[in-house]
């Protein structure tokens, strides 16, 4: 490969890198040692009556039983779709003590930058998620560990306590707004709830991060004279000759610096 080639390929992986850098992404945490519109949500609540809260132990309790018109929920309106290479997560851990209605008080709804809302509502034994017509169980009274996935914002995976539980899509019906929001969001149901964290964001996808790690440190331990050597198998092109993660170089006269001459 000649050293003009070889200057265009690096010049390529550069500008692959410094995409990723700049890409447009984002991180929302509540970690419930503070109440949510303290730290940037927005409070919606049945003002006659809203829920009684408070902080236990780090995690946010909402006491609704006191009266079944209550409402309490707290939203972030943003837009929150992932680009191109990147993942949209979100994480929460919480669990519902009681529950008296036929409805799931406590929920998490999800609407994305396009049409589609995602609605999860949580019940002491099972979680539901009525517009999919999907029910799991979990086990009661105790805090669940859930993850939800999605590159697309169309369909999505969701992890119960570290195991793939539902592969699901979000519903069409659309709120014409994207969003994220949690806590109690049913009138005409009774509850208790306690949220120990909830965090969403976009990340690079884990592909996407492994490649530019791998080209960072590729470049950082390898700029000195090089060379592409060429891998003789596929295992060979993925792991490199040398057995490392990068493909392989060889001395020879292109340095980083030929890519500013």
């Amino acid at each position: 490969m000649g050293k003009l080639a070889r200057s265009a390929m690096l010049a390529a992986w550069l500008a692959l890198a410094a995409a990723a850098a700049h890409a447009d992404q984002y991180w929302v945490a509540y970690e419930g040692n503070d109440f949510p519109e303290n730290q940037g949500w927005e409070r919606h609540y049945y003002a006659p009556q809203p829920s009684i809260r408070t902080i236990v132990d780090g995690s946010l309790r909402l006491d609704s039983r006191d009266n079944f018109q209550t409402y309490d929920f707290y939203e972030i309106d943003r837009q929150i779709n992932p680009g191109s290479g990147e993942l949209f997560i979100s994480e929460w851990r919480v669990r519902t003590l009681e529950n008296d209605g036929i409805l799931g008080d406590p929920g998490i709804v999800i609407a994305p930058d396009q049409e589609g809302t995602l609605a999860l509502q949580f019940f002491p034994d099972h979680v539901v998620s009525r517009r999919e017509g999907w029910s799991y169980p979990i086990s009661s009274g105790s805090f669940h560990n859930y993850r939800l996935e999605s590159s697309d914002m169309v369909a999505y995976a969701l992890w119960i306590d570290g195991a793939l539980a539902i592969s699901g899509q979000w519903d069409l019906n659309s709120v014409n707004r994207s969003l994220f929001n949690f806590g109690d969001g049913i009138q005409g149901v009774r509850s208790l709830s306690e949220w120990d964290y909830v965090r969403f964001g976009v990340i690079p996808e884990p592909e996407s991060a492994v490649l530019v790690g791998c080209v960072a440190g590729c470049l950082l331990a390898r700029s000195a004279n090089v060379r592409w050597a060429q891998p003789t198998t596929r295992a060979g092109a993925q792991a490199g000759a040398t057995g490392g993660p990068c493909p392989s170089y060889e001395s020879a006269d292109l340095t980083i610096g030929d890519l500013a001459a």
